[in-house]
Parts: structure tokens; sequence; C-alpha cells
């Protein structure tokens, strides 16, 4: 899975726009998405997700998104199925990188993501998950 540097920061409830009002927190994660909920998940308590990015805490007053350093804030999250196994998986890419990638770039996949590991590129491209993959093709970790 890709590693990334995570930083967290918190915003009012109403604040529609969050661009304003944003106060960063004391909070530096390096690992995939999912490690980074994970981790969250461990030390906040309840917590409501509402998006990939996005949670809240029990007490209401403020939520929180969550970014990779690396990118600042222009990045979007792809959800692909595996068509083996059917479970879906979150991948974090640069917004720029998922456009030329659609845009059917010349350029291979690894060159358009290289932060991706190769189980995620594979992903992308066959919509096989890593773990799927290695049992169609007999190949142990």
């Amino acid at each position: 899975m890709q590693k990334l540097n995570w930083k967290l920061v918190r915003c009012d409830m109403g604040d529609e726009n969050v661009s304003h009002g944003i106060e960063e927190e004391d909070f530096a994660f390096q690992g995939s998405l999912a490690d980074v909920q994970h981790h969250i998940d461990e030390t906040s308590g309840a917590v409501d997700w509402y998006s990939d990015f996005s949670f809240g805490t029990e007490d209401g007053d403020y939520y929180y998104y969550l970014y990779p350093v690396e990118f600042g804030m222009e990045v979007d999250s792809v959800y692909i199925e595996c068509r083996d196994c059917h479970e879906t998986f979150g991948l974090v890419v640069k917004a720029s990188d998922l456009a030329e990638y659609n845009g059917n770039s010349p350029k291979h996949i690894q060159d358009i993501f290289p932060y991706l590991d190769d189980g995620d590129r594979e992903l992308f491209i066959t919509r096989i998950c890593n773990d799927c993959y290695n049992k169609i093709f007999g190949i142990e970790e």
C-alpha cells in the first residue's frame, strides 16, 4: 500500500468552506489511508467518518480533515471494486494525475502514479486486488 505523510486540520462545524477557519492540529502520520484511519479510530474514541478524508468527534463541535502533505488539498479518492472478490478499495491520488490517466495519456501507469505500489497500480489496470492476483497466479507472499 502507498505510504504518505498525513496532516490533520480542524474546522468549525458551521464552516462549509474548508479554506476558512482551519487550524492545523499537532498530528503527523505516515502510512496508507487505511493505516491513518485505523490509527484515528484507535486513538480518538468515538469517531463518525463522513468521507475517506473527513470525520467528526463525539462532542460535535468540530470536524477534521485529513490530507497528504505532499499533495496539499489537491487529491481525489478513487474507489475500485475487485472483480474477483468484490471488495472495494480506496486509493488517494493527485487530482492532476487522475486527470492525466483518464485522458488516455501515452505514459505508463507507473510514470503517472509513481507513489502507488505495484498492487495498487495493478488494481487500477485490471480491477483485480493484490490478494486475488496472488491467488490467481499462485504467488505466495
